[in-house]
């Protein structure tokens, strides 16, 4: 009798250790975070920090211009600013506004968290990143291997050279294309943006 109760207790202990060292395989990693930036020219548009957190820059309108007739105002006059942008998480995850509300995938989609739904017109790869508006057009973005940034279809972007540092692996390139495309896509805006186009006054 006692020899069976030991032989119940030993195994009922070894399944339990058994249960106890099994692991729950972790969530496949998407991003890989590390120190990367997006340049336009000089001027550092994207940051990506090892802790996930982000950076966004901006040209900041802080009080009314007032323009004399046929004048031209430009945005490239107004102070550079970089401010916080969503923060991300290896396995895709982008926390903005506090809330988890976008989630990158292996397969090039975005999902939105809350509902499940897939963000329409946006696929990021490790090399590209491809938005299609709801009228048809088409705008990709390619990251070649020396860190340049290449347009291919729609209006041109910026008139100066794009180019990005530090993202020498797929997970950090992923990462920084899916803050490029959230940035350019319509309706999908992650942070504020620069008003491109001159305007002139009536």
């Amino acid at each position: 009798m006692n020899h069976a109760l030991l032989g119940i207790a030993v195994a009922l202990s070894a399944c339990a250790h058994a249960a106890a060292t099994t692991k729950v395989p972790a969530a496949p990693a998407v991003f890989e975070l590390g120190e990367v930036t997006m340049f336009e020219g000089d001027e550092p548009v994207f940051k990506l920090h090892a802790d996930g957190a982000t950076e966004i820059g901006f040209r900041s309108l802080a009080h009314a211009v007032e323009l004399e007739p046929g004048q031209t105002f430009s945005t490239k006059g107004l102070p550079y600013e970089l401010k916080a942008g969503p923060t991300l998480a290896a396995d895709g995850t982008l926390r903005i506004d506090g809330r988890d509300t976008v989630r990158a995938n292996l397969d090039g989609t975005l999902t939105v968290i809350a509902t499940k739904a897939r963000v329409d017109g946006i696929t990021i790869t490790a090399d590209r990143v491809r938005i299609q508006s709801p009228k048809g057009a088409a705008i990709t973005l390619e990251l070649g291997a020396d860190g340049t940034l290449t347009q291919h279809g729609g209006n041109k972007l910026d008139d100066r050279p794009v180019r990005v540092t530090g993202a020498d692996t797929p997970g950090k390139r992923r990462a920084i294309l899916t803050l490029v495309g959230l940035a350019l896509a319509p309706g999908k805006r992650v942070a504020p943006t620069t008003i491109e186009a001159d305007t002139a006054a009536p």
